[in-house]
């Protein structure tokens, strides 16, 4: 018996995997590798092999083919960059207050159908508070990512 263990342990195995499809008297199908309990016939199983081991690497570019930016290119674009980040950022700042404002006056119900419909005030005051929230969540990644400018 020991022998047949040296004998297996040594020899090269491929190592498979068998997917089964299973249903029980309901119609519920059930996909595994491990037999379930009672009450689940097997439909059909399929075998799945490894992929075949590569030892491929991916080809990554050679520095030298890679193009040149000078310092000065590299300060224009971050001038650029830092330009449109700035105009974004004051645009989303005058959406943030203008939306604040909508916020305050609409705390107040809008309409006699508003007050009796608590559900449609409480929607549009949702709305009103989720777009506050995005604004300001645009302002803070602006302000980040004008920060990481050189």
């Amino acid at each position: 018996m020991c022998a047949a263990c040296v004998i297996a342990g040594s020899a090269p195995f491929a190592v498979h995997a068998e997917i089964c499809e299973y249903e029980n008297i309901n119609g519920k199908k059930l996909y595994t590798n491990v037999t379930p309990g009672s009450g689940w016939t097997k439909q059909n199983c399929i075998k799945i092999d490894p992929p075949p081991k590569s030892n491929d690497t991916k080809t990554v570019a050679p520095r030298s083919n890679l193009p040149k930016v000078t310092s000065e290119q590299q300060k224009q674009r971050d001038a650029m960059r830092r330009q449109v980040l700035e105009e974004e950022l004051a645009t989303e700042t005058k959406l943030l207050t203008e939306t604040k404002n909508a916020l305050l006056i609409g705390l107040a119900p809008t309409s006699a159908e508003e007050i009796k419909d608590t559900r449609r005030y409480q929607e549009r005051l949702t709305h009103l508070k989720d777009t506050v929230s995005l604004h300001e969540r645009n302002v803070d990644a602006l302000k980040k990512e004008i920060a990481k400018i050189k």
